[in-house]
């Protein structure tokens, strides 16, 4: 079988959720005899076709930043759907051709791609916005709500990453011609593989800094503890838009030695030492669409999650209270702040509640998740090129 995966992101280039999903597939894929060409920004030097543990890349446009200030770029979609819509000139044969729903534009732009290669078109489809598009474009929301609502009708099918998008998708009125729910996976054997790195800290986020991730309620509830005498640790790992403002918020907040930016961390095996080294993974974001790749690498590494219980963040599903986590509702650093105390006052922690989030965390392994990936992948090509 011949599979195109469409994203504007790549893994190791960019390590966000979707493009380590799209790699952790792309590999199992390409283990089991399948061919994998992954269409993407060109993020490397030299040709732009370049073949790495068994994937093909092919790049389509030169890399822009995928951020504009705080927002996703508009130019930065623009060009790539159109890039993509230049594939229209290619003659090419796949069975399946996965497109990601961001940045929109390539699934407008693929859908007709698609076609032309005669190829089924599969959306990876993370969340769903709906209203929410007015309060982060105002007037032009309207515009972006538009094209969600054609983003998730036009293919033939979407996956999608958690019962809570799935769910949004009918509140919000959008009807997808089918719409099949696969979690998202990691890879539970070679994270257990991993060891501790021997630097505990009581706290841990790891993820992309952006506003919506709200590390700065996360630093401000560190700060309460700090200043009613509790010795808390934390380590931010990760960079983004917001890495300097925070920084200057932690030295506003004379966290100098409670609180260390460790930046991106290059080794995934590295970053999941760290993960494994903290007592708590604390996931304040507000805007997830339900999947999490982070709490379920977090639970396979028997971290136990403190997160936020809002509609548009993390899938219920993922955490249950007292068994493998806590949920925070409503998010302040107050609030934040006296989770964080009574889970690390919690006889449990180090002991059940990492039990448990291991335990939870096979519901999740990548093999069963690759599995039902590629059986709908077979079961949705083209059978008259199709091949084992």
């Amino acid at each position: 079988m011949r599979v195109a995966i469409v994203a504007d992101g790549a893994y190791p280039y960019v390590k966000g959720g979707v493009e380590q999903r799209y790699h952790s597939l792309a590999n199992s894929l390409v283990a089991r005899g399948h061919e994998v060409d992954w269409y993407t920004m060109k993020y490397w030097d030299g040709a732009p076709v370049m073949i790495a543990e068994g994937i093909r890349y092919i790049g389509i446009c030169r890399p822009q930043s995928l951020y504009s200030g705080r927002r996703r770029s508009i130019l930065e979609a623009l060009t790539f759907g159109l890039a993509c819509l230049r594939l229209l000139g290619r003659s090419e044969r796949y069975d399946v051709v996965d497109c990601s729903q961001y940045p929109f534009f390539n699934v407008l732009a693929m859908w007709l791609v698609a076609r032309r290669w005669r190829s089924a078109l599969i959306v990876s489809w993370y969340e769903t916005w709906g209203g929410h598009w007015r309060e982060y474009l105002g007037v032009w929301g309207v515009v972006g709500r538009q094209i969600e609502r054609w983003c998730a009708r036009l293919p033939q099918c979407l996956v999608v990453v958690s019962e809570q998008a799935l769910a949004r998708l009918e509140t919000e009125g959008l009807k997808p011609r089918r719409a099949v729910h696969v979690p998202l996976g990691v890879d539970c054997a070679r994270i257990g593989r991993v060891p501790m790195a021997p630097d505990r800290v009581d706290v841990i986020y790891f993820g992309r800094l952006k506003n919506h991730k709200n590390v700065d309620i996360l630093l401000r509830a560190v700060a309460l503890l700090r200043a009613a005498g509790h010795a808390v640790r934390a380590l931010i790992v990760g960079d983004g838009p917001e890495a300097g403002s925070l920084k200057a918020l932690a030295q506003e907040l004379a966290l100098d030695g409670a609180v260390q930016f460790r930046g991106a961390v290059e080794s995934s095996d590295e970053l999941m030492s760290l993960v494994k080294a903290a007592r708590l993974f604390v996931h304040p974001s507000t805007k997830e669409g339900g999947g999490s790749t982070a709490t379920l690498e977090a639970n396979a590494c028997g971290t136990p999650t403190i997160a936020v219980d809002h509609p548009l963040g993390i899938d219920k599903s993922l955490i249950e209270e007292g068994v493998n986590g806590f949920w925070v509702r409503p998010l302040s650093a107050k609030v934040l702040a006296d989770h964080v105390l009574r889970a690390l006052y919690d006889p449990r922690l180090d002991g059940e509640l990492r039990q448990a989030a291991l335990q939870r965390s096979q519901a999740f392994d990548l093999a069963a998740v690759a599995t039902r990936i590629e059986a709908l992948y077979l079961q949705l090509a083209d059978p008259s090129h199709t091949r084992a």
